[in-house]
C-alpha cells in the first residue's frame, strides 16, 4: 500500500457544476478539479418547454474533470474506487442500453402544477411529505414525469428505465441502475419509512416499479467500472463504484455532522441548515425536508433552506455594492468594515428589499450578510439546541460570514472541507 494509504474519488453533482477530489484519510485532498454544467430550453413534440439538460454532454463533462483526477492517481496506488453526492432532481429518460430518449429536465425547469394536478390530485400532493419526507414540489421528477404524462405520454411509455442523472451516470460507468434511498428522496416517488418505491405515485403516472433504479443504502457497493465506463473516465477497469447520497447530507459525512446539536450550513445555489434528529416525525410536522442517509442505525437528517438564496445576494450586490467581478471580495471588505448591527439598519433579503440607496455600502453588506444569517435561523426555529456548527460550499472561505454566523446563532463556526465537503464526503463512501 502507498504511505498515502488508500485513494478514492469524490463527485459533488450540483446544480450548475461538478467538484470532484482526490482523497485518502492519511493526507486528506490530495487534487481537485471542476467544471460547469450547460442548460438550454427543450421542447416536446407537442410544443411544450422545459429546462433541458443534454445528458450526453453532462456525462462527459463529468468524465473530463475524473480524467484529469486519474491522471494524478500515483502509478500502482491502492485505488478504492468513486462514490458521488448530487443536488439530485433531474428526472431521466432511457432506453434499455441506457441512452438518454430526451434531454433530462432540469429541477429548475419553472412550476408544472396545471400538470402535477392534473395527474396526482390535490390529495395525494398534501400527503407526499409524510412518506416521502419531503412535500410535493412543482418542479421535481414526480413533478416532471407527470408533466411527461400529460404531454408525451408516448415518449415516457417507451421509456425503459426511468431515474434521476445520478443514475444515468453511474449507469454508464457501471452497466448497473441503482439509487441510493437518500438520493432517491427528492423524487418524491420513494417511500422513507419503508425504503421502497411508493406504488400509489407510480399508478398515478401509469409506470411500473420495474423501470426505476434498485433501491440501495448510502455507501452500498453498486458495481465496477466497465471497461467502457474506464475509457471514458481514465479509471482502471473493475474500479468499484459506490453510491452516495443527496448533496447536503454527503457533505455533512464529510464534516462529521452526525448527532442532535451539530449543525451543517451549506451555501450553494441555496443556503441550507442540515441537522441531526432523531424524531422523524417532528421533522415532518415541522415542514422540514427530512433525509435519510444516517439511518436505520442513527438519526435523521433535517434540512431547511432559503432557495436561490445565492440569486438574491448576487442581486442585491450587483444592485447597490458592485457588479464588478470582485463584487464578494468587495462584499466581505466592506461587512468587515460595518459594525454589528449595521448602524440600525436590517432587511430580509429572500423578501421583497426596500429601496437601500441612502445607505452606506459598508451597513449594506453588513446587513445584507446579518439578513441572511438571520433568515436561517428563523427558518430554523428552535428545532434542536445548536451546539456546533460546521460551514461548507463556496462562502465558508470568507471569515467575515463565518463571523457573521456566529454571532446570529450563538455558537463558533468552523469549517473542515469548505467548497469541497460534498466531493471529500462522497470520497468517504468509498473509503469505509
Amino acid at each position: 500500500m502507498s504511505a498515502m494509504g488508500k485513494f478514492a474519488i469524490g463527485l459533488d453533482l450540483g446544480t450548475s457544476s461538478v467538484k470532484a477530489v482526490l482523497f485518502s484519510m492519511e493526507t486528506g485532498v490530495i487534487a481537485k478539479d471542476s467544471a460547469d454544467f450547460t442548460y438550454a430550453p427543450a421542447k416536446l413534440p407537442d410544443g411544450s418547454e422545459y429546462l433541458g439538460i443534454n445528458m450526453e454532454n453532462f456525462y462527459r463533462t463529468i468524465c473530463s474533470v475524473l480524467k484529469n483526477l486519474a491522471k494524478k492517481l500515483p502509478k500502482d496506488a491502492d485505488f478504492g474506487g468513486i462514490a458521488m453526492a448530487s443536488a439530485s432532481g433531474n428526472g431521466v429518460l432511457c432506453d434499455k442500453e441506457g441512452n438518454a430518449l430526451i434531454d433530462a429536465y432540469s429541477w429548475l425547469t419553472p412550476p408544472m402544477s396545471e400538470e402535477a394536478y392534473a395527474v396526482f390530485g390535490e390529495e395525494f400532493i398534501s400527503n407526499v411529505r409524510e412518506y416521502a419526507g419531503w412535500g410535493f414540489s412543482l418542479s421535481f421528477p414526480a413533478a416532471q414525469l407527470a408533466h411527461l404524462r400529460v404531454h408525451a405520454p408516448e415518449i415516457l411509455d417507451s421509456a425503459d428505465v426511468v431515474c434521476m442523472a445520478t443514475e444515468y451516470v453511474l449507469h454508464r460507468m457501471t452497466g448497473v441502475w441503482g439509487v441510493d434511498v437518500s438520493t432517491a428522496t427528492p423524487s418524491r416517488l420513494f417511500d422513507q419509512k419503508k425504503r421502497v418505491w411508493n406504488t400509489e405515485a407510480l399508478e398515478k403516472l401509469g409506470i411500473p416499479e420495474h423501470k426505476l433504479p434498485k433501491l440501495l443504502e448510502s455507501g452500498d457497493l453498486l458495481g465496477k467500472m466497465t471497461d467502457d465506463g474506464a475509457a471514458d473516465t481514465g479509471l482502471p477497469a473493475g474500479s468499484c463504484v459506490y453510491v452516495g447520497s443527496f448533496d447536503h447530507p454527503t457533505a455533512a459525512r464529510a464534516c462529521n455532522i452526525e448527532k442532535e446539536g451539530d449543525l451543517l450550513i451549506s451555501c450553494g445555489t441555496s443556503w441550507v441548515c442540515f441537522f441531526p434528529m432523531n424524531d422523524r416525525n417532528k421533522i415532518v410536522s415541522h415542514l422540514l425536508l427530512t433525509d435519510p442517509f444516517l439511518t436505520p442505525e442513527g438519526p435523521w437528517g433535517a434540512m431547511c433552506s432559503l432557495s436561490r438564496a445565492s440569486e438574491r445576494i448576487k442581486e442585491i450586490v450587483d444592485k447597490y455594492i458592485s457588479a464588478d467581478d470582485n463584487k464578494f471580495v468587495l462584499l466581505d471588505e466592506l461587512s468587515a468594515a460595518a459594525p454589528s448591527g449595521a448602524d440600525g439598519l436590517s432587511f430580509n433579503p429572500m423578501e421583497e428589499v426596500p429601496d437601500l440607496a441612502a445607505y452606506s455600502k459598508q451597513n449594506i453588506a453588513r446587513a445584507l450578510m446579518e439578513g441572511v444569517a438571520n433568515a436561517l435561523k428563523t427558518r430554523m426555529g428552535d428545532m434542536v439546541k445548536i451546539e456546533r456548527i460546521t460551514m461548507c460550499g463556496g462562502p465558508s472561505v470568507s471569515p467575515v460570514w463565518r463571523e457573521v454566523l456566529s454571532e446570529t446563532f450563538g455558537v463558533p463556526v468552523n469549517v473542515t472541507f469548505g467548497p469541497h465537503s460534498g466531493a471529500v464526503g462522497a470520497a468517504m463512501y468509498a473509503l469505509k
